[in-house]
């Protein structure tokens, strides 16, 4: 009977078990958690060179075995990475009181280039019901324009919703409702968002997230003028599967 050759067949339940992962973060689109739509492309490029490659090691399986020692040294890591990928639960970024990622709060378009974005918008479809809804089709475009536009926008009614930011600094009554935007993977976002006035803003903590409304007003600081929402409400949210903006 003939013998596999253990080195190709390690290779090649390597290069499977690369293919499987890859379509199951597809499939249950958990990819959005780790990619930019735009780079998800490179992925159906990656898998297409694994599965030649894994058609190739399973032939191979089959070859002349060379006599030599196999060694086994860095295979046993990569299969407890799979493990524990498979297993652990891929969700978005949380924040805490101590992190060192800045919040910007003056976000623009001018700034940022997103004019062609996919999250631009015109104003007529932000406006519902006399409130200005953003979500995370138009985030980055209504922030920008609030931002840039405060003659059009100061005294305006809003709706976001997102994540709570704050630390020792903030006063009693503020807070920060922001979102995660991606820009190329996980480890390479934002904090975008808005300082929140609201008088009981100790009842939320940091990551709550929530759906506030209230109006745009704008406030002179030491760096500069910035966007402020003067809270009228604000509400629990359910946080979303995938609450990264893109």
């Amino acid at each position: 009977m003939k013998r596999f050759n253990m080195e190709h067949l390690l290779n090649f339940i390597v290069l499977l078990s690369l293919v499987v992962a890859l379509f199951y973060l597809i499939k249950t689109g958990n990819i959005n958690n780790l990619l930019h739509p735009h780079m998800q492309k490179l992925i159906l490029i990656s898998i297409g060179a694994l599965i030649i490659l894994t058609i190739n090691e399973f032939f191979n399986i089959f070859s002349m075995i060379e006599k030599k020692k196999l060694s086994i040294i860095g295979y046993e890591v990569f299969f407890v990475a799979i493990i524990i990928g498979r297993f652990a639960s891929v969700g978005d970024m949380h924040v805490h009181e101590n992190t060192n990622k800045n919040v910007i709060l003056n976000f623009t378009e001018a700034s940022n280039n997103i004019e062609n974005d996919i999250h631009e918008s015109v104003n007529a479809e932000a406006i519902t019901g006399g409130s200005i809804i953003i979500d995370e089709k138009n985030y980055l475009y209504m922030i920008g324009k609030i931002n840039e536009e405060r003659d059009v926008y100061k005294g305006k009614n809003i709706i976001l919703e997102g994540f709570i930011f704050k630390n020792d600094s903030f006063k009693n009554d503020e807070f920060i409702t922001a979102r995660f935007v991606m820009k190329s993977s996980a480890i390479d976002t934002d904090i975008i968002g808005i300082l929140c006035k609201y008088k009981d803003s100790s009842k939320f903590k940091i990551n709550d997230w929530v759906r506030v409304e209230g109006t745009i007003d704008y406030e002179k600081t030491s760096e500069g003028d910035i966007t402020v929402l003067k809270v009228k409400k604000v509400n629990k949210a359910e946080k979303p599967q995938n609450s990264y903006i893109y």
